[in-house]
């Protein structure tokens, strides 16, 4: 409950929350307080499905995906994270 305490500081404060496992275990705790449902993914499963989405031209599922497996992460951040993972081929 320490984790969910944090959190909802964190956030009242208007603080960005890091992409760490603390940071994680407060979100999923707090979503069982309310009811939701969280799927928590592997990492190598979700690499997995990043190159595959990436492969298929689905670019933006990619950084939808990315996001929701790391609670808290921002739009700009998660597609840095996507472009810096799977750089865009240079076409001229």
């Amino acid at each position: 409950m320490e984790n969910v305490n944090n959190l909802i500081i964190a956030l009242s404060l208007g603080q960005k929350l890091e992409n760490d496992e603390l940071s994680k275990q407060a979100i999923i705790e707090l979503a069982k307080i309310f009811g939701i449902k969280v799927e928590v993914i592997n990492t190598t499963e979700l690499d997995r499905e990043l190159e595959q989405l990436i492969e298929n031209g689905k670019r933006v599922d990619a950084i939808k995906l990315y996001r929701v497996s790391n609670p808290g992460l921002g739009l700009k951040e998660a597609k840095d994270e996507i472009d810096r993972r799977f750089p865009r081929p240079n076409v001229w």
